[in-house]
Formats: C-alpha cells, structure tokens, sequence
C-alpha cells in the first residue's frame, strides 16, 4: 500500500521507527545530478537527466500523473532489510580451508554462505584472543577481537554456525575439566583452612581483654579477608565464552582470563540484545563496557555487594545471531549509536530462507571438520591462552594497501564525500580491515603466525572482505537513512512552497531556514523530480551569482 508522501513522514515519526543521529543518518550522496533545462531564460540548471535508477526507493510509484499539489506525489515506504537483495559474499576471499568448511557446511545444511562465514570469522576472533596483534603503524598495535552480528529470520538455518562453535565448546570443556582435577582442589583447601582460622581469630578477639592482643588478632583477621576474597576471585575458573551474562558478571569472568580476553557467542542472540539494551538496570544500557571492552580501554566494574573489578585492557570478541525485530530494537535505541558501539559491529543480513530438502542429500566432510578443528585448537592454545601478546609484521606493501584503503575512506568522509553522512561509521573501516586481518593471518599461518610477515595477498583479501561488511552496514542503515532524509525533505518542501514562484537562494535557507548548501543540493539530487538547484546568469554589474533552489512545477510522468 502507498502512502501520500507527508502522511507517510508523519506516521513513521509517530511510530518512531529509528531513532538514529542526524549526524549518522543525513544523506548518501550517490547519484548524478538531473538537468532541468533553461525554464526562465535568465536562469539556467546544473542538474543532469535523472536516470530511472536514481529514484530512491520509497519513491518508486512516480509513474503515474500527478497534480500540481506536492501531496499527491505517492511513495513507498524505505526498502526493509530483509528484502533487500544480498550482496555476493566474497567467498574467494576467505583462507583456503575456511573456504572448503564454509562450502562444505553450506552445501550440506543449505544456507548461505554468508551465514557460515560470519561464524567462521566469530570463531577465528575468539581463538585468537589477545595473544597475538599486528602493528598496524609505528605506534600502534591492533588486535583482533571482532564485534560481528548476523541476521536471520528463526527457522532459515542458524544452528549452521554451530559446526564451526563445537571447537570452541569442546576445547573450553577440556580446559574447565583441567582446572577442576588440578588447579580448584588446592584453591578451596586453602579457602577452608582460612575460614577456620578466621572464625577462631574472631572468638579470641571477642574474648580478649588486652588492646595490644586484640589489635593483632582484627590484623590477622584482616590479612587473613584479604586472602579469602583473593582467592574467591580465583574460583572463577577459565573459559572461553559466554552467552546471556550481565556486564558486572562479563567483567569478574575476563578478569579471571589470559590477557582478559573473552568471546560472547549467541546463535539466537535476543537475550543478549535484552541484557544489552538494560534489562538487568531499569532500561540503562551497558554500551560503555562494550565499548572499552572492544578498543581494549581500562574499565571499572562496579559491584554492589561486592569490590570493584578492574580491567586494565579487556578483549572481547561478539558473534550474536538475531532476529529482524532485535536489529531494530538495537536502532531505535539512540545511545547505542551515540556511544559509537553499534559502529563497532560488523553486521551481516544473512538473507537466510527455508530450503526444501533435496533429493540427493549430501553430508558434511568429516576430514574437512577435523582439519578445521586441529586448526582452531593450534590457536586456542598457542594465541588465546597466552598471557602476554606477540606481534604479527605486515609487509611494506601491505602497509601500503592499508594506507590506500585507509585515505580513501577519508577523502568519502569529508564533507560533501559522498559517505559523510556516515561519517561515524566509515571512520572504524580501515581499522575494521587491521582487526580482520589478525585472526585471518593466523589462520592461515597456525602456531607460526607472530614469526610470518603479513602478506600482501592477505591484505587484499582481508580488505575484500571488511568492504563487504562495509556494504552490508550501509544496506542495513538505508532504510533509517531514508526515512530521515524523507522527513527533512517534507521541510524543505513546505519552507518553498511559502515562497515566491517557490524558490529561494542557497545562502537564505542557510542563514534563515537551516538547511545547508550541500544537504539541499543532495536532495536535489535524490528527489530530482520536485527540486532543482538554479544558477542565475551574471548582471551586468557582474559579481557572484547566488544559487538557487527550486521546486519544479507540476509534470507529466
């Protein structure tokens, strides 16, 4: 169902469908701009023909005749996410085993390769750790905990990722067993002698008459508090992952591992969105500790019955699958973006479906899963478990590539670049690509990866596959994005249409009506069929001549 243009604005504000910054969500300059043609004589166009395909989705029902009233300009709501066509996942791109498990899992489970492939990347972030880095300048050391997110509607295949978890799940297994037989025995040994002791440290001194022996008996008592709560803490055993956990208990978890590194891993993610989003603090969201926890930035953990935790610099890697609904629920809540941590994800819209099962079924390699799983267990513990970070050496040219890649993205993020609007999110990409390419490199080298320089193929690839995520958020934000442009349109509009001839210059509406020059010339361009920007041919007294905006009269289409 169509809506009229203004009566679609005003219902998506009503239902406040996205609640993302203006500053994230103004416009994506892409298209040319249309040419008008000479309509005045003394005024000439600097828009080009508009092409059929620069017609922003919503606005897709321009093709019957319309009156001269802008309201009856009928449009389509922005395209949902998940009906958007997917974006050729860079399978190519991948380690050549990560290749085979992904192609292998897929054609056996009938998903996509998409969906397989952001659990491979999960997986390979939480193997990894903070045992190893890469110096991604003179004086910068990058890790390679990745924050991803994957969406998929309930009942298209999800558990797939799971044939590339049970690594994780079964090494963690292996390492809890190992510390209970050999490590937890002697810990609570220790605890119980010193509760006994404590007890009868505080019978004497409620017993004893002499301040100078009571003093020291509460000194004891207090040495001996210390050891308890101490060792209390190291009952905390280790682990690889964790699910749906609040961030106080997120932070007493990492605090107990090698290099406070921790991975939080959700095949159906809507609790940890929940937790996330403040279930546990009256709607206070906990976006700060994800935060730190990403860039490695030292954190404090309060407690309320407890003492505080600190984290000097906490690695945490994210791979949450979930549903539509919760992706929105994420959106819509404006301090999550404002915080910068929704830019610190990696998002994905799987475009997962049901499948019907073929006649000829095919099942998984099991070869392949076991390479896959001594490859995933070599990095666990020669990376994940170290205590002190090593350091991967990428060659000068990829350095080089990385520059590139980096310096291209800053000449899109100035203004008037055609990703300014975005600027927040484009300006994580270059390092997005950097934190890619830690787990990829020791993938693809093992136990070897800190003594192998970083390759230039690599660097390719991985920044193959960062532009992929990089398409994929754009994809997802669009929808929002054009929503939001609609609505200061709609403005813009109703400010022209109580002008004369319905025009004014690009300095009034800067000084008077604040719009900017280039938010009105990228509306010029995204709605070519209601607005034009117009030069007027110099006088006689010479001089600057003000550019001009203007609503096109009414035309057939």
């Amino acid at each position: 169902m169509s809506l009229n243009r203004r009566a679609f604005a005003e219902q998506m504000k009503k239902a406040e469908v996205l609640s993302l910054g203006t500053d994230q969500l103004n416009t994506y300059l892409e298209d040319g701009l249309s040419q008008a043609g000479d309509k005045n004589g003394s005024l000439v166009s600097q828009t080009s023909n508009p092409k059929e395909s620069s017609i922003p989705p919503f606005a897709a029902e321009l093709t019957r005749d319309y009156g001269s009233d802008p309201s009856d300009i009928e449009i389509t709501p922005p395209e949902d996410p998940s009906e958007q066509k997917p974006i050729e996942f860079p399978l190519h791109a991948f380690p050549k085993l990560a290749q085979q498990v992904i192609e292998e899992i897929c054609e056996a489970l009938l998903v996509p390769p998409q969906l397989v492939g952001c659990a491979v990347l999960g997986v390979l972030s939480a193997a990894v750790g903070a045992g190893i880095r890469v110096q991604s300048s003179p004086s910068r050391f990058t890790r390679g905990n990745l924050y991803i997110l994957a969406v998929a509607e309930s009942g298209t295949g999800k558990d797939a990722a799971q044939e590339v978890l049970k690594t994780l799940c079964s090494v963690e297994e292996e390492i809890t067993s190992t510390w209970k037989r050999d490590t937890l025995p002697s810990i609570e040994a220790e605890s119980d002698l010193l509760a006994t002791g404590y007890k009868r440290l505080k019978e004497k001194a409620a017993k004893c008459e002499d301040p100078e022996q009571k003093e020291a008996y509460l000194q004891q008592m207090i040495v001996a508090r210390a050891r308890m709560e101490e060792l209390s803490e190291k009952k905390i055993g280790p682990a690889l992952s964790v699910a749906d956990i609040t961030k106080e208990a997120l932070g007493v978890k990492m605090s107990a591992q090698a290099g406070e590194a921790l991975a939080s891993i959700a095949i159906e993610g809507r609790g940890v969105i929940d937790v996330l989003c403040g279930r546990y603090n009256d709607g206070s969201s906990d976006e700060d500790f994800y935060t730190a926890a990403f860039s490695g930035n030292s954190i404090k953990v309060d407690r309320i019955s407890r003492a505080s935790v600190w984290l000097r610099s906490p690695c945490l890697s994210i791979f949450w699958m979930i549903q539509p609904d919760k992706l929105w629920a994420i959106l819509k809540k404006a301090i999550i973006t404002e915080s910068g941590l929704l830019q610190r994800f990696l998002p994905c819209n799987t475009h997962a479906e049901p499948q019907e099962i073929p006649e000829q079924q095919v099942a998984i390699n099991l070869k392949l899963i076991e390479q896959w799983d001594q490859r995933i267990r070599s990095l666990i513990y020669h990376y994940r478990l170290r205590q002190e970070p090593v350091t991967i050496l990428p060659s000068l040219e990829a350095v080089e590539m990385f520059r590139q890649f980096n310096n291209e993205l800053v000449r899109k993020r100035r203004t008037g670049g055609e990703l300014h609007d975005v600027n927040s999110y484009v300006a994580r990409w270059a390092e997005q690509a950097w934190r890619i390419a830690v787990p990829y490199h020791s993938f693809e080298s093992a136990s070897d990866a800190h003594h192998i320089v970083l390759t230039p193929e690599t660097a390719n690839n991985v920044i193959t596959i960062t532009s992929w995520f990089n398409q994929e958020q754009l994809a997802i934000l669009e929808a929002g994005r054009s929503q939001q442009r609609l609505e200061r349109f709609t403005e813009l509009e109703a400010v022209l249409e109580r002008l004369p001839e319905g025009r004014c210059t690009l300095r009034d509406l800067g000084r008077r009506h604040n719009f900017g020059e280039v938010e009105v010339t990228t509306f010029a361009k995204e709605y070519h069929h209601r607005l034009e920007i117009l030069t007027p041919v110099s006088g006689s007294k010479g001089g600057r001549p003000s550019r001009v905006a203007a609503l096109k009269k009414a035309q057939k289409w």
